[in-house]
């Protein structure tokens, strides 16, 4: 099972990726997490869902900076990035980005 991260988006660096400030980790989870962790998104394919991947920074920003996300990590890449299915989480449950 992948691990899992949670927090609040504070700063979206790109069309892809941005900064989370973390609240929860998964209590399984294989790997040790900062406080902060720049993520990006792995490519995810939903039918009938709208995909923030490829909307540009702007559109990142209006879609998650401030929000809550799910991230279960794929993988870290050479820098420390890490790739991740994205979820907003709210009242209704986890929605994917």
């Amino acid at each position: 099972m992948p691990d899992s991260i949670r927090g609040k988006v504070v700063n979206v660096l790109d069309g892809e990726r941005f900064e989370v400030t973390l609240t929860h980790v998964g209590k399984e989870n294989e790997e040790e997490y900062q406080n902060t962790e720049t993520v990006r998104l792995a490519p995810v394919s939903v039918a009938g869902e709208p995909q923030a991947r490829g909307a540009g920074r702007k559109g990142l920003e209006e879609r998650l900076l401030g929000k809550d996300v799910r991230c279960l990590v794929k993988t870290r890449d050479n820098v420390g990035t890490i790739l991740a299915e994205v979820s907003l989480v709210g009242r209704g449950g986890a929605s994917p980005v």
